[in-house]
């Protein structure tokens, strides 16, 4: 659902829109595209999708981002991807806005497997070493591809290479399917997402810099001071900050404090967290 200005209306492949941009200079797409076009009919032939794994605050699948693609009426060439708020929708005569948030479409093609974090091993390379889950991204054809550590020895990562897929010459890592590896020992981040009773840590450093990661929070800063980088504080500061809500729970650096905002997914851990940086930090 794609709320217009006036109601939320679900946009589909072939409805029938008007070109509506009001800023020549508003579009990429130059002066003379604006002026020939505007005004024009056109057809929906496809939305924009993108592949979502790991989010801050939706599931995995395929999800419509707010962009379409159209067919001019008396072209062949299909334009995409093209704002929604420049296109008038037809059948509502009302102006289509910005989609307020990505909106699911499906599920992943495949589903998630290893999370960031997991040990895995290679099938069929002849390198016996347990190599870590980095990064989870998606290959063009919408299969999940899954960042490996590179192994030091040059030898290993030779081996690797031939049935993997190096990012570019010099990367730190090297990325396989889920086809090519066998997990050896969950992570904590792949027991959240799934068997969330199973989490544990070795210690209560290990757990808040667990939570310091981005896969389970993100900084918020401290605009007020100009003196010091933004983002470090207080102890007192970082205190009063999880009291007005501000911040969930924060870390030291450097003898001062950087406060950090969980995740909309993992927000019922904050009292959990909360109390772990307080009770490490006094």
């Amino acid at each position: 659902m794609i709320r217009t200005m006036f109601a939320q209306v679900e946009v589909k492949v072939g409805m029938r829109v008007r070109f509506d941009c009001q800023l020549a200079n508003d579009y990429f797409r130059s002066t003379s595209f604006f002026q020939s076009h505007q005004g024009k009919m056109a057809t929906i032939t496809a939305l924009k999708t993108e592949n979502i794994g790991l989010h801050d605050s939706l599931e995995p699948g395929i999800y419509h981002t707010g962009g379409i693609y159209v067919r001019f009426d008396g072209e062949d060439k299909i334009y995409g991807d093209i704002p929604l708020e420049y296109f008038t929708l037809l059948s509502q005569t009302t102006t289509l806005s910005e989609i307020p948030e990505p909106q699911r479409i499906s599920p992943l093609l495949e589903p998630i497997k290893f999370y960031p974090g997991d040990l895995v091993t290679v099938k069929n390379t002849g390198v016996s070493d347990q190599r870590k889950i980095v990064e989870i991204k998606f290959a063009v054809n919408g299969r999940v591809l899954y960042g490996l550590s590179r192994p030091e020895d040059g030898n290993d990562l030779m081996k690797l290479a031939k049935s993997l897929y190096m990012t570019k010459p010099g990367s730190q890592i090297i990325e396989g399917y889920a086809d090519d590896l066998v997990m050896v020992k969950k992570g904590n981040l792949h027991f959240l997402y799934t068997e969330p009773e199973k989490i544990e840590f070795k210690s209560m450093e290990k757990e808040l810099d667990f939570w310091s990661g981005k896969h389970t929070s993100c900084e918020t800063f401290n605009h007020g001071k100009m003196m010091r980088p933004s983002w470090c504080i207080t102890l007192k500061e970082a205190r009063t900050m999880l009291n007005n809500g501000s911040a969930d729970f924060f870390i030291e650096f450097r003898h001062e404090y950087i406060p950090h905002l969980l995740h909309p997914r993992f927000k019922s851990y904050r009292d959990r967290v909360m109390r772990l940086s307080l009770s490490l930090y006094r």
